[in-house]
């Protein structure tokens, strides 16, 4: 079984690029998670997305103080600009079907207040669930993109209904 929390199908949100871009251009190695929290705040990133990149240092063993981070920003790069070309709802559909033949489950969960989930991209995943037994899409209405964080309870609530069905099959 497998889930996807609010992650649209061939689009990245325009933070990513900004976020990427400031890390990219931060000197290293950084003193400390202080100072990245704060230079991204100077920068306009959102205080959470600011705490949340600090978990993604680590210390430079080729210093003897500051952190690192522990990706490489420049395959990040890479693949940011490698998405837009790759075709996710024909993915989504292939791993389906095989998860379908398998006995498993593909799931998506979006976040309600997310507005980058066009009709377009709805639509394709409707016809995707219609012809794809193992396909399954859901909505928490009152989640921001952080499903696990703004409604824990309604995605635990989703999870456990979803893993009983599959169970009883």
């Amino acid at each position: 079984m497998t889930w996807i929390l609010d992650s649209v199908p061939g689009t990245a949100h325009g933070s990513v690029d900004k976020v990427i871009s400031v890390l990219s251009s931060m000197p290293q190695p950084i003193e400390s998670k202080q100072y990245l929290m704060d230079h991204l705040r100077q920068k306009g990133i959102d205080p959470s997305i600011c705490a949340w990149m600090t978990t993604n240092l680590e210390r430079d063993p080729n210093v003897s103080s500051g952190f690192r981070f522990k990706f490489d920003l420049k395959i990040i790069h890479d693949i940011l600009a490698d998405f837009p070309r790759q075709d996710f709802i024909k993915i989504l559909s292939d791993v389906s079907l095989s998860k379908e033949k398998m006995g498993s489950q593909m799931n998506i969960v979006r976040a309600g207040k997310n507005d980058s989930w066009t009709n377009q991209i709805l639509q394709e995943l409707l016809e995707i669930e219609d012809s794809c037994k193992a396909f399954r899409t859901y909505v928490l209405q009152n989640s921001g993109h952080w499903v696990h964080v703004d409604d824990l309870e309604g995605l635990l609530g989703i999870m456990h209904k979803s893993l009983n069905e599959l169970k009883r099959k």
